[in-house]
């Protein structure tokens, strides 16, 4: 009989190769952009809904409702910024006296956003995942 060797002892005498596979190649793979209409394809609405941080150091304010919508972000803040209500209301995408944003998914995201808002679609959650960035929901 042959001598039994660990799969470790056997790569560390060069007797065997070890050969690494992706599982999910679509979501380890780095992405440039990811639109609303293909989001679906590429993560699970179970794997959005667990990436959905919960922000609760920051309150709600009180005001009105507004939306937003991926590609406005993606057109009005840059790689690696904190979107937040401040944020919005600095650079006149929401009117001041909002309190309350929810993020719509439409179009195309190309840059890793930290957003900090109240509330977000599924697909919006996918996107911003998807490019590195973070969905923080405001308690």
């Amino acid at each position: 009989t042959i001598p039994y060797e660990t799969t470790e002892a056997l790569l560390e005498k060069g007797l065997v190769k070890e050969l690494k596979t992706k599982v999910n190649a679509k979501e380890e793979e780095p992405l440039h952009s990811v639109e609303a209409s293909t989001v679906d394809s590429l993560m699970s609405d179970e794997k959005a809904e667990s990436s959905i941080e919960e922000d609760a150091i920051h309150s709600r304010r009180e005001g009105k409702k507004g939306i937003i919508n991926i590609d406005t972000l993606s057109e009005n803040f840059n790689d690696g910024d904190t979107v937040d209500l401040d944020a919005l209301i600095a650079k006149k995408l929401v009117s001041p006296n909002t309190g309350y944003v929810k993020v719509l998914a439409r179009g195309v995201l190309s840059k890793k956003l930290i957003v900090e808002l109240d509330d977000f679609s599924l697909q919006a959650v996918k996107m911003i995942v998807l490019m590195g960035g973070h969905a923080k929901k405001i308690k």
